[in-house]
C-alpha cells in the first residue's frame, strides 16, 4: 500500500509522494517551485524555492538543500564548468550585460507606458506611431521601445501562464486563489 506522506517533506528527492492538501502556504510554494524544477530542469525554480524560504523566514527543506548541494558539488568537483552549468541556468548566448541591464531598467516602465496609452484615456493602437511617441520622451529609438515592449509583453504572458497553472493547482486542492480572496 502506497500511503501519501505528510508534510514536512521527507529527507529525500521524492517530493511527489506528498499530499498537497496537507501543505501550508510556505510548503505549497516550495512544492510548486520544485514541481516546476523537476518538469523543466530549470535551476531558476530551485532558486525560487530558496527565495520562498527567505520570504517566509523558514529553513530550507532537506530535499531542496540536497538539489542545491548536488549542484554546488558538481561545480566544486569540476564536473560542471560553471555555476550556470551546475544549476542548469543560462542566459541567451552572446547576451551583453549592459544591454540586459538596460532592458531590465526600461522594459517594465515602457510596457506600463504603452499599456497606459493603449488602455487608458487615449486608447491609442499599439503600433509604430505609439512607439515613436514614447521614444520622443526617452533617449531611445522607436525600435528599441518596440523591442522592449515586446520582450516585456512576452515575459508578462509567461508570468500569466504560470499564475494560471498555480491557480489551477489551488483550485484542484479546493483552495482560493489570490484573485478570489481579493475579489
Amino acid at each position: 500500500m502506497n500511503e501519501k506522506r505528510q508534510a514536512p517533506y521527507p529527507n529525500n528527492l521524492e517530493i511527489f509522494d506528498v499530499d498537497p492538501e496537507q501543505l501550508n502556504a510556505f510548503q505549497l510554494d516550495i512544492y510548486l517551485s520544485m514541481v516546476q524544477f523537476h518538469k523543466t530542469k530549470d535551476g531558476m525554480w530551485l532558486f525560487e524555492a530558496i527565495r520562498a524560504c527567505a520570504q517566509y523566514g523558514e529553513p530550507i527543506p532537506a530535499y531542496v538543500r540536497e538539489h542545491f548541494d548536488n549542484a554546488l558539488q558538481r561545480y566544486a568537483t569540476g564536473e560542471a564548468w560553471s555555476l550556470d552549468d551546475a544549476f542548469q541556468v543560462s542566459r541567451p548566448k552572446n547576451k551583453k550585460q549592459p544591454a540586459h541591464q538596460n532592458k531590465q531598467r526600461y522594459a517594465q516602465a515602457i510596457w506600463l507606458e504603452v499599456r497606459r496609452l493603449h488602455n487608458g484615456g487615449k486608447g491609442m493602437p499599439i503600433d509604430e506611431s505609439l512607439f515613436q511617441d514614447i521614444a520622443k520622451r526617452h533617449v531611445l529609438s522607436w525600435s528599441s521601445i518596440r523591442n522592449y515592449y515586446r520582450e516585456y509583453e512576452a515575459f508578462m504572458q509567461k508570468e500569466r501562464a504560470l499564475a494560471d497553472a498555480d491557480s489551477e493547482v489551488l483550485r484542484r486542492l479546493g483552495r482560493k486563489t489570490l484573485d478570489e480572496l481579493q475579489g
